[in-house]
């Protein structure tokens, strides 16, 4: 499949190639978040239904327990924009898992539209999503017993607000508005009773003398707090590289929902 224009405007594909620098850069401080993810969804598992699970935003399958789960489900489903190599040739050794590449948003190209036309509202950019969309999956999610959502639901939006923010479009509440109707829309599509949901919900960023300087909402909605299952410290960027000079730490959640 070739690469989604729209999403590399947005900056996606070299996100995603940094994100696999990173953890290779922060390996060892990564350890104990990518364990805490991996055995919040086994458990969350553990009381689903065995014959399908689909892994939304699959990504490099580093917080993804790919060889227990396709011990446990009959079928696997990998859903992201597109699939490194790397995990396309990883992945053939497994006989119930399947790669579908589909934009879970939805807005990516409708964006662009909506951005080159004139007299943009604000009100016309909050319409661009629409509430129920299945995330273009129809009944793949319909029929799914175990979906996944790990480390996913503020991704969506960063891309859109950054890009927003930095072609001065739109005031900043509007674009925390966007957001949140982004990150609401894609909690509204998880099927109930079925779902494992992680999120990065705050970001902290210390300098190198460990003094926090800065405390920020990554979640722009509501999460289902009467949910929350676990919650811990994801230690993001120690080295300065994120973010020049300062310690970057994220609070995450997991929710059975």
């Amino acid at each position: 499949m070739r690469k989604n224009k729209a999403l590399r405007k947005l900056g996606y594909f070299k996100d995603r190639e940094g994100m696999y620098s990173r953890y290779i850069n922060e390996q060892n401080n990564w350890n104990s978040h990518l364990k805490n993810t991996k055995r919040s969804i086994i458990s969350s598992s553990e009381t689903k239904n065995k014959n399908l699970c689909v892994i939304l935003g699959s990504g490099w399958l580093l917080d993804i327990p790919i060889d227990e789960l396709s011990n446990m489900f009959k079928k696997i489903i990998l859903v992201d924009v597109t699939h490194p190599k790397q995990i396309v040739h990883f992945v053939r050794r497994y006989d119930n898992v399947e790669l579908i590449e589909k934009e879970i948003t939805q807005i990516s190209n409708v964006f662009f539209s909506f951005i080159k036309g004139k007299n943009n509202s604000a009100t016309e950019l909050l319409n661009l999503i629409e509430e129920k969309n299945d995330f273009g999956l129809g009944n793949i999610i319909n029929e799914a017993d175990f979906v996944v959502s790990a480390n996913l639901v503020t991704q969506l939006s960063v891309f859109f607000q950054e890009y927003l923010t930095k072609k001065k479009l739109f005031s900043e509440d509007v674009i925390n508005k966007f957001s949140a109707k982004i990150q609401k829309n894609h909690l509204d599509n998880l099927p109930e009773n079925k779902t494992c949901l992680i999120v990065d919900s705050k970001q902290r960023n210390y300098n190198l003398k460990n003094n926090l300087i800065a405390e920020t909402e990554r979640s722009y909605t509501n999460l289902p707090t009467k949910k929350l299952k676990n919650k811990w410290q994801w230690d993001f960027d120690l080295k300065g590289n994120f973010k020049h000079n300062e310690k970057v730490y994220f609070d995450v959640k997991y929710f059975d929902v």
